[in-house]
């Protein structure tokens, strides 16, 4: 198993969190991205936005998670729960 210092790059994971310039963004590539299909499953995936009357702003967080995975462009399938995994395709 590779240590934490490997996957980042030989920095520790303490030394990068010192020096944010050393992180930098990774691509998903436009194969893998067509192969991908992500199932998104979360209480309020597919709230239309504002405060939620029970939840507040926790729906928001939802909400902001679908529309960042949608604009980096993934094949996203959203579910409020997970009786999704039981249905049939």
């Amino acid at each position: 198993m590779r240590g934490l210092a490997e996957l980042w790059g030989g920095t520790t994971a303490k030394e990068a969190t010192r020096d944010l310039s050393q992180v930098k963004p990774l691509k998903i590539d436009a194969a893998t991205k067509e192969k991908l299909r992500i199932l998104f499953i979360a209480k309020h995936a597919k709230w239309e936005g504002g405060l939620h009357p029970d939840d507040g702003n926790h729906a928001l967080y939802h909400v902001e998670t679908r529309e960042i995975l949608k604009e980096i462009g993934l094949n996203l399938t959203l579910a409020n729960s997970f009786d999704v995994l039981f249905d049939k395709p």
